[in-house]
């Protein structure tokens, strides 16, 4: 079965040299035991060396393509994380899973605030985050010296929201409010108004080396 999270990335800054602004990503996820049950097949054949699925023998190519067998970590190291390492050096990027409802576009993007799950199935997003700060702070103790570095660390603050978009409609998930939020553009920029911000700070400073 063709999962629904095909992960477009872009850029909507000059990309670096060597960089495509747009990549197309395909993720086949597994047959789910109701499925199984119920007598269903495969209806895709993977080929990760060459990018390509294959649908009733015809031929799709994308910039990469992850079988049902890829982890979670696989995915996002393999596919994500540039991103984040281009958007801390300055370019805008964008992530975002499109597909089918039951494709699995929640679990590869790892928004499933139920069940916090495992190390190993978290999603794209909690993966990020992670390696936000991760990355911020290697970088402060590469560019200053260590008490400069925790100083840092201590004052660090990063300003996050969190939408929805269902059914063509916009819904702050941080929001008090389930209300749809209206589009709005200026200029060449289109953004969500009356969308709500939160702060987001790491959970300890780093140990002293």
């Amino acid at each position: 079965m063709l999962k629904d999270s095909d992960l477009a990335m872009s850029s909507t800054t000059p990309a670096p040299t060597g960089t495509i602004p747009v990549k197309v990503v395909v993720r086949v996820r597994p047959l789910i035991e109701l499925e199984t049950q119920g007598g269903a097949s495969d209806c895709v054949t993977v080929d990760e060396d060459n990018n390509t699925v294959f649908v009733n023998n015809r031929p799709f190519s994308f910039d990469r393509v992850f079988g049902s067998h890829c982890s979670q970590e696989f995915v996002y190291e393999e596919s994500v994380r540039e991103l984040l390492c281009s958007s801390l050096n300055g370019y805008n990027a964008t992530v975002f899973a499109y597909g089918q409802t039951g494709s699995g576009k929640t679990y590869t993007m790892g928004t499933d605030m139920k069940e916090k799950g495992e190390e190993e199935t978290q999603g794209i997003l909690p993966r990020m985050v992670n390696d936000l700060f991760v990355q911020l702070r290697k970088r402060s103790e590469e560019e200053c010296s260590y008490a400069v570095s925790v100083s840092f660390w201590r004052c660090l603050c990063l300003m996050c929201s969190f939408s929805e978009i269902y059914n063509e409609k916009v819904y702050d998930l941080l929001g008090e409010k389930r209300d749809s939020l209206p589009l709005v553009m200026n200029g060449d920029v289109v953004f969500v108004k009356g969308l709500s911000e939160r702060r987001v700070r790491p959970s300890q400073c780093p140990p002293h080396p």
